[in-house]
Order: structure tokens, then C-alpha cells, then sequence
């Protein structure tokens, strides 16, 4: 049953590559940008979507068959990443998507690793810790969570707006900044079937409360793997505490109100808002002015009622909406 499943699979992955098939030569990143879905390349000796030169180069590797993915960014291809065997047909649909999933994730952590480049150090300190940030968001390509890249430069953005909104130093605004960008590190360790799936968290059923119960380790996760580097010390504290509750009732520990940093509670605001605001596998995405009811209601019970109130002026002033507006446009 399985084989006639993977057959059927196999002869439609084969009818959609054909149907953009270009009998010019040189058209595989044409296909790549034009579709943005990966190509299999049964016989390299022989496919017409090469040149000449290429099809002479990978015989002399002795290469017969590939899989090559797009990688995506803003709707335009920024590079590729490829697969090659020595024997001939030697992928299938399965493999291509799998690849597809692995350039996903090395297209978002590039993109990542950007922005954490771009931020401009206001001490050696923080340099140092740009530098150490690359080296970790390199390693959160395992992670699999394809929205990591928009969530993270979404989060940023709302966290060193608020800060601004709440008159911190613009030095103290950056390093915020990057340790929002790092706040989900810790899902490096969660496995990908939990992360990509579409299920809701809400239930009493005995196995999505075991899954819940693996994802939320997450926080502790990530506090342990940035505890050891000093420089990293509010990025840590980000990232244990920004599930916990201005009424005590979050995790990993259950603090409460000002026990929690400021900081801290900046980026949960920063983190639930964008949450609202785009699309996730169960939910539409919500307006803007819906999630900002919601975030008022739960002011002094889920949030710190300052970082409520920083994010509600920033509202009124049209910045929180073009934000939105601007993030949208980029995905």
C-alpha cells in the first residue's frame, strides 16, 4: 500500500517539474525561482535543464542523479543547496522535500546571523557577543522551525521599540534587541515533529499535554546553553523567563511581577503581540487593533502593566500598525 502511496507521490512530483521544464539550457535556477520548490534531477548525463559544461562536469565526478532546493527570501532565490549521487535516480519526492526543509532553515539562520551582524555595538561587550551569536544561530539550523526567521526580526523590532517608548539608553536598546533575537534558542532541542506541528496546546488529552510539557522545556533549554557566557547574561534570563506571568502563573518558575526583569517582561509583550499579529499553523493571524485589546486586557495579570502602556502610546502614535505593516511586506 505504502509503494502505490510513494508511486502516486513520485509521478506527480514528476508532472509539476516537467510543466515548468525549460528545454533551454541553463534553466534549473530559472525553475528554482519561478516555483520555489526543489528539482530532482534523475539523469544529470542527459537532462536538457543543464548546460553542456555542467552535464560534462558532474560525469567527471561520476555524479548521475541530484536534488537541488531554492533558497527563498523575500520571494526572490538567494542561493541554492544540492545533493548529488552516483547512482541514477537515486531521490524521490520524500528527499526533495526534506532538502527543501533544510535549505528553509539555512536561508533563515543566513538571514538571522544578518541581523544580529547589523546591530551596532555600543561596547566591546556587545561586540563580543554579536560575534558569539553567529556562532549560535548557526547550531539553531537544527531547530526546524520554519518561522523563526520573520519571528525573531518581528520580536526584535517590538522589543527595542518598546525599550526606546520606555527611555532606555540606546546601548541598553541594542542589547535587548539581541537577546529578544535569542529567546527561542532553546528550541534547538525541541524535536522537529513537535515544532512543525499544527496541534493545539489547550487540551486535556493525555498526549498533547505530553507534548506541551517537552515544548515548554524549551526556556530552560535556552537559558542553559547561554548561561555559561557572560556576556550573554540578560540573554539567558530572556530566555528562561519569557514565558513566565506578571501574575506568577508561567513557567519554567513561577516568579511573579517585579521578580521578573523588565527586560524581561518587554520581550514577552514584544513576543505575545507578534504572535498575534501573524498567522501560526492553528490561527489566523488576528488584526492589529485586536491584539492590542487583547494585550490591554491582560495588563497587570499576564504582562507588566509599564510595558503595556509603553506599547499602547506607541499604538496610538500610528508606529505599532506601520510596524506591522512593514514586517508584512517583508514576508
Amino acid at each position: 500500500m505504502h509503494q502505490g502511496v510513494d508511486d502516486m507521490l513520485a509521478k506527480g512530483w514528476r508532472a509539476q517539474q516537467l510543466a515548468h521544464a525549460d528545454t533551454r539550457q541553463g534553466a534549473i535556477n530559472v525553475i528554482l525561482a519561478t516555483t520555489g520548490r526543489p528539482v530532482i534531477l534523475e539523469d544529470l548525463s542527459s537532462d536538457v535543464r543543464l548546460t553542456t559544461a555542467e552535464r560534462s562536469l558532474l560525469a567527471e565526478a561520476g555524479l548521475r542523479s541530484a536534488v537541488i532546493a531554492p533558497m527563498m527570501w523575500e520571494g526572490e532565490l538567494s542561493g541554492t543547496v544540492a545533493v548529488a549521487s552516483k547512482r541514477a535516480a537515486a531521490f524521490d519526492p520524500r528527499d526533495a522535500e526534506f532538502l527543501a526543509g533544510v535549505a528553509n532553515q539555512v536561508t533563515a539562520i543566513v538571514r538571522m546571523a544578518g541581523l544580529v551582524d547589523g546591530l551596532q555595538s555600543a561596547t566591546e561587550r556587545l561586540s563580543d557577543a554579536q560575534a558569539h551569536a553567529v556562532m549560535m544561530l548557526a547550531a539553531a539550523a537544527e531547530a526546524h522551525d520554519h518561522t523563526t526567521g520573520l519571528h525573531l526580526e518581528s520580536v526584535r523590532a517590538f522589543a527595542e521599540a518598546i525599550a526606546r517608548e520606555m527611555d532606555y539608553e540606546e546601548g541598553a536598546v541594542r542589547e535587548l534587541g539581541l537577546a529578544a533575537t535569542l529567546h527561542d534558542i532553546g528550541k534547538i532541542r525541541v524535536p522537529d515533529s513537535i515544532l512543525s506541528s499544527s496541534m493545539r496546546f489547550d487540551s486535556d488529552d493525555w498526549e498533547i499535554a505530553r507534548v506541551w510539557d517537552v515544548l515548554k522545556q524549551h526556556s530552560i533549554w535556552g537559558a542553559e546553553f547561554l548561561a555559561p557566557r557572560p556576556e550573554f547574561a540578560l540573554a539567558a534570563k530572556v530566555a528562561r523567563w519569557h514565558h513566565e506571568r506578571w501574575d506568577g502563573k508561567g513557567y519554567p518558575d513561577g516568579i511573579a511581577g517585579e521578580q521578573i526583569p523588565e527586560e524581561v517582561t518587554i520581550v514577552t509583550v514584544a513576543d505575545a503581540f507578534d504572535a498575534m499579529v501573524h498567522e501560526r499553523p492553528y490561527r489566523a493571524a488576528r488584526s492589529v487593533e485586536e491584539a492590542m485589546i487583547e494585550i490591554v486586557r491582560c495588563r497587570g495579570v499576564q504582562f507588566n502593566p509599564a510595558v503595556v502602556d509603553a506599547l499602547v502610546a506607541l499604538h496610538r502614535r500610528g508606529a505599532v500598525t506601520d510596524q506591522v505593516d512593514d514586517l508584512r511586506m517583508a514576508a
